[in-house]
């Protein structure tokens, strides 16, 4: 089958949608070796910040060995074995609160983030993962917190291929519905709180898995008829949730950006009965930056562009904030990929040509999509960043990569328009950086002979400090640059008037006179970031022993093997999911194509030489010591 990715690789993303709390750090748990006959705790697993007491909910039998993994305080992300997992709440035929776990006078103990932590512990394989989340759920009862959606899918990958996994409570609140389906090679697939997968062949194990009672299920909900297909999302589907479009539009975006081709409608009747998109769409060549641009996308350039219209305010923003309480009127909004009330998103990748540890890369960030840079993190390395792992969230701390993308967001509320321009230009610096750091990684490790975890540690930790140091920078910058409504230049003096959009205000009925100038959504003549970028990234410093420009023929730029590509928009604590974009403004004005390097402009970005231009992707020591 033809690639879906441009390297080889398979790609699985989530973005984590908690309204305003939660725990955005990574955490790393070690594997380890269990005595015949051991039994493993199983707690209730909760979203908030801080966690509540630990509650147990039972016991199941432990295997023999469990893999290191990398999760949050809830979900499990990716293991040493480069299984790697996505998330997407979504509705189902259980009514919420119909299945309660057993310290609330239930009977199940299993939730989808404990489902996401044994699948990574036992497995090696997607394949493996889901058809031992469904089996346990199973045999233990799968229940979700009171209050949210009951139905949960999840997209799972390995180093060779993809699978798309949903889960339900069952009738009787004691064991599952479940189904998974493989993504055939060259295709991608997205999932945006609402199931996706359609017609289950059975008779295909190659293809789909599904609980032993599916059928019975199918019949009991009076949706289905012995003999017909059997469609999982029409039967099992409780349809969109919050309003109409609230997953179709996003699903529509999402797959259109990364299959063209496919010529996929926005509008369609009842999402779940039509089956309007397909469960996986042809794609080709796709990058780890397109998937970053998915991630980031509010539908701008689009008829349903979130940066138009009143709501928008005099400076564009895309952010369409919640009323209050359960106000109905909040369901309105447009719901986009990116979201403001993001905790983090993150892009795993894993790439079946290199040694697990090194292979396996979580593309992590906190706060929204759109305002984020994705910083690297090999599965192998047994100590992470403080930057992603190990910063207070009682207050403001400026160690943390989480707390510069959210001060900068909040910021950039304040001239969107134009703030949301230099933002971009500092992640394609950024992340233009980061690449070369993971290729530099990976011909260390390789040339070790695949046993200096230090060479991944030193290398990853130093990026991590570097780029968070770098946002930090920025964010004073935008301060200057943009604070009382002024925009100034690389000092204090001669502070220009902005005033409003001329738009806007007639819009908004000022009466006028209006103000002489050209005041405007378009980004000012000032070169954004250039007046500063020399003096806070021009720092030459070695690499881990190969040239920068000249990565390594193992590295993530060669292709070779199957490739998938799964998007799991997902919200942990209520609903959601998200992608999100401050990049389409650069990245149309530099005429970039999807097949095209992100490599910031020098001429766009007021660089004055190639010299100039080169000093950005300088990177410091990966031994820099902390």
């Amino acid at each position: 089958a033809a690639k879906a990715t441009a390297d080889g690789s398979v790609l699985v993303t989530h973005s984590e949608d908690a309204e305003g709390s939660g725990d955005p750090r990574i955490q790393r748990v070690p594997a380890a070796d269990h005595s015949k006959g051991a039994m493993r705790d199983v707690f209730a697993q909760d979203t908030d910040y801080p966690l509540p007491a630990y509650r147990l909910l039972g016991k199941i039998a432990q295997v023999g060995h469990t893999y290191a993994y990398l999760k949050t305080a809830s979900f499990g992300m990716m293991n040493e074995k480069q299984v790697v997992m996505g998330e997407s709440t979504c509705s189902s035929i259980s009514p919420v609160g119909s299945v309660r776990p057993t310290d609330q006078g239930g009977i199940a103990i299993l939730s989808i983030q404990a489902l996401t932590q044994l699948g990574l512990e036992r497995c090696a394989t997607a394949r493996c993962a889901v058809q031992t989340m469904g089996e346990l759920a199973e045999e233990h009862g799968f229940y979700q917190p009171d209050g949210m959606p009951t139905g949960e899918a999840l997209a799972v990958g390995d180093a060779r291929e993809a699978w798309l996994f949903h889960v339900l409570p069952d009738t009787s609140g004691a064991s599952a519905v479940w189904a998974a389906a493989r993504v055939p090679d060259g295709h991608a697939s997205v999932i945006a709180n609402m199931f996706v997968i359609r017609e289950l062949d059975l008779s295909a194990p190659g293809l789909f898995l599904a609980s032993r009672a599916i059928e019975k299920a199918a019949e009991a909900s009076g949706r289905w008829t012995r003999g017909t297909p059997l469609d999982f999302t029409r039967v099992f589907s409780g349809g969109e949730y919050g309003n109409k479009y609230y997953s179709g539009r996003r699903v529509w975006r999402a797959l259109s950006l990364l299959s063209p081709s496919s010529a996929l409608s926005a509008e369609y009747g009842d999402l779940r009965v039509d089956a309007t998109y397909p469960p996986t769409v042809p794609a080709s060549a796709i990058t780890l930056d397109n998937v970053k641009r998915v991630m980031r996308d509010y539908y701008k350039g689009t008829p349903y562009d979130l940066t138009k219209g009143m709501l928008a305010g005099p400076w564009g923003t895309p952010n369409r904030y919640m009323l209050h309480g359960d106000d109905t009127m909040s369901a309105d909004f447009a719901r986009p990929i990116s979201i403001f009330r993001t905790l983090f998103s993150y892009v795993a990748q894993a790439r079946h040509w290199l040694p697990d540890a090194c292979a396996g890369t979580l593309w992590f960030g906190g706060h929204s999509a759109h305002g984020t840079v994705y910083s690297p993190v090999a599965v192998g390395m047994d100590e992470l960043p403080v930057e992603l792992s190990g910063f207070s969230l009682e207050g403001l701390d400026r160690r943390s990569a989480f707390w510069g993308h959210l001060a900068v967001q909040a910021l950039a509320e304040a001239k969107f328009a134009w703030i949301a321009a230099e933002v971009e230009a500092m992640q394609v610096m950024l992340e233009a950086k980061l690449l070369i750091v993971q290729a530099s990684a990976d011909a260390a490790f390789l040339t070790s002979g695949a046993t200096d975890l230090g060479a991944l540690k030193g290398a990853y930790i130093a990026s991590a400090q570097y780029t968070t140091e770098r946002w930090w920078d920025f964010f004073d910058q935008l301060i200057m640059r943009y604070a009382d409504g002024y925009l100034r230049g690389p000092s204090l003096s001669s502070p220009a008037v902005v005033g409003y959009p001329k738009d806007w205000l007639r819009a908004a009925g000022f009466g006028g006179p209006y103000p002489d100038g050209n005041t405007s959504l378009n980004p000012p003549a000032i070169p954004p970031i250039a007046w500063y970028a020399n003096k806070y990234m021009a720092m030459q410093l070695p690499t881990l022993g190969h040239a920068a420009d000249e990565p390594s023929q193992h590295s993530s730029s060669q292709p070779q093997g199957w490739a998938h590509t799964v998007i799991a928009a997902a919200a942990g604590i209520a609903v959601g999911a998200a992608f999100t974009m401050l990049a389409q403004t650069y990245r149309e004005r530099m005429g970039r194509s999807w097949g095209q390097p992100e490599r910031a402009h020098s001429a766009q970005l007021g660089a004055s030489s190639e010299e100039a231009h080169d000093e950005y992707l300088m990177w410091p020591a990966a031994t820099q010591s902390r």
